[in-house]
């Protein structure tokens, strides 16, 4: 019991996270369980797979077979009735049923009458889509090699073999967002033709009409408020305008600036609530045992009422180890939440 109970604790200070590289096995494995948890209706539970799995898609490294990217949009079909999300359950069935024509919901997943099942109803006759063309390479779509293009308004698990034989994975939801963030950094990345931004022009060492600026006359580096100007002709200092708006980086000034998160963790409530939580998860931990030393004690003695007294004290400090549990949870989840590091 003790240790179920430390282990739950832990659970909230060290939450659940994929580990790169990631197998289509273990990915397989966690879709399972977040299905049974759907169907056992332990929405923490499939919140927390479902969590894991988006993950995991990133840090896959082959390609995923047709069947687990069909239990796959089967998921998200579910994580969209739990949301009452109809735009999602229509784009996930609408990639279950690309892979499984034949498939049909059982009443117990899509109710008749329910969302779940009018977005199936509405996917199983919606007419094939096209989609957003992928770049050069060797894409997968769902398992299948081949793929040309992104479809819209339908689940798609993506994959691409790189020259050097990575794979590169994303889950695609149909929308422009999902779309656009698979096929643009590809095409940028295999010559495409977006946007260059202007490099930085320095302006020539004493120009006439232009005032150096602090970072010149100290020999250090410029302020973020500060751009680099165009050289002026002379006489002409007060039209000189900025080259570039983008504000040039500033140096560090200590040394705990340049920690990330080093002065938001002195001090911060997070750590008074790490630790009230910490010490109130150790007093019921050993309430817990105390109260289990009674039960031995409570076999042991034919005195019905030294028994009595030992039961009562039993309840009562049970009730109070699991109170005290209650609050470590809380102050701990109060830590997590408000932490920044």
């Amino acid at each position: 019991m003790v240790t179920m109970f430390l282990t739950t604790m832990l659970s909230f200070v060290i939450p659940l996270q994929a580990a790169c590289p990631v197998d289509s096995t273990e990915l397989r494995s966690n879709v399972n369980s977040a299905i049974q948890a759907y169907q056992d209706w332990k929405w923490d539970d499939l919140d927390d797979q479902y969590a894991i799995i988006q993950e995991e898609i990133g840090c896959l490294s082959e390609i995923v077979s047709s069947d687990t990217a069909r239990e796959l949009h089967l998921l998200h079909a579910m994580v969209a009735a739990n949301r009452q999300d109809q735009a999602l359950a229509f784009a996930a069935f609408r990639g279950l049923l690309s892979i499984d024509h034949d498939f049909q919901p059982s009443d117990d997943l899509a109710a008749p009458g329910s969302m779940l099942r009018a977005a199936f109803d509405s996917a199983a006759v919606a007419d094939s889509t096209d989609g957003e063309d992928l770049p050069g390479g060797v894409w997968f779509l769902d398992g299948r090699s081949g793929a040309r293009l992104v479809p819209f308004r339908q689940t798609a698990l993506i994959q691409l073999v790189e020259p050097g034989g990575d794979i590169r994975s994303w889950y695609s939801l149909g929308d422009q967002d999902s779309i656009q963030a698979i096929t643009e950094p590809q095409a940028s990345a295999q010559g495409g033709t977006p946007e260059e931004p202007q490099p930085l022009q320095q302006a020539p060492e004493q120009t006439p009409g232009v005032a150096p600026s602090r970072a010149e006359e100290t020999g250090g580096e410029p302020t973020a408020a500060e751009t680099t100007t165009a050289p002026v002709e002379p006489g002409a200092a007060s039209r000189a305008e900025p080259v570039a708006s983008r504000p040039l980086p500033i140096t560090p000034t200590s040394s705990e600036d340049a920690v990330p998160g080093a002065v938001a963790r002195q001090g911060h409530a997070s750590r008074a609530l790490l630790i009230g939580g910490l010490v109130s998860s150790a007093a019921s931990a050993a309430a817990l045992i105390w109260a289990e030393s009674l039960d031995g004690r409570l076999q042991a003695t034919d005195d019905a009422v030294e028994a009595e007294s030992i039961y009562n004290q039993g309840v009562i400090i049970t009730l109070a180890g699991h109170g005290l549990g209650v609050c470590a949870g809380g102050l701990v989840l109060g830590a997590v939440l408000t932490s920044r590091w």
